[in-house]
């Protein structure tokens, strides 16, 4: 059974169609992958897997309708699919929600990111009427570990949100804006520290689908 996992957030800058991207290629590498890219015109993603070229089936979506259309199509011949959502709040993005078995919602520890954030909520629970069990939580992306004001930060938001979070949190790392823009994922790139966070994801998100997709990376 297929799993599809969204990434959605209202504000642009979020590390959004990073983490879509380096999840999507390191999934690549043992399964069959789909990316679905509605965040339009910027095409991040689609921009991406054109560079990378190595068999991740790329599609671009710009309402609902396509995205369905999209998941419909591809569901039953790759094993996952990968939404990267729009930056904002729209039908497409509750459609999003809705088909997924997970969404994750990149915040940087920022006040304006987790005020943003307030908003999607009622996305959420809009889809949640129709499907009470979608698994939403948040990812922390470009999070300076060190900093107390960035501990604080997550904990109030976390509260504040409401949402389940992941255990794994991405740095602040210059690896992550430097291996998009050659197709590549940080485990192909240079930084020992982007790599082992990488895979903690790959293996957190293991746990949470309860499925493998990680093996020999």
């Amino acid at each position: 059974m297929n799993k599809i996992i969204s990434f959605i957030q209202v504000k642009g800058g979020a590390g959004k169609s990073t983490i879509a991207t380096n999840i999507a290629g390191m999934i690549a590498m043992n399964k069959k992958v789909a990316l679905i890219d509605c965040d339009l015109p910027q095409a991040t993603s689609a921009s991406w897997a054109a560079v990378r070229d190595d068999g991740i089936t790329t599609v671009t979506a710009s309402s609902h309708v396509e995205l369905i259309e999209h998941i419909e199509q591809l569901q039953d011949s790759h094993d996952f699919i990968i939404v990267d959502a729009p930056p904002r709040i729209a039908e497409i993005t509750k459609a999003a929600i809705i088909m997924s078995d997970l969404c994750l919602v990149p915040l940087g520890a920022s006040a304006p990111e987790i005020w943003s954030t307030v908003d999607l909520l009622e996305t959420v629970k809009a889809a949640r009427e129709r499907k009470p069990d979608i698994d939403v939580r948040i990812i922390w992306t470009r999070f300076r570990a060190s900093t107390k004001a960035a501990k604080e930060l997550s904990t109030e938001a976390t509260k504040q949100l409401q949402l389940d979070t992941l255990e794994t949190k991405l740095g602040y790392r210059v690896a992550y804006s430097e291996a998009i823009g050659r197709g590549m994922t940080v485990l192909e790139w240079s930084d020992r520290k982007a790599k082992d966070e990488l895979k903690a994801l790959g293996n957190e998100l293991q746990k949470v689908l309860k499925v493998k997709f990680m093996g020999g990376i």
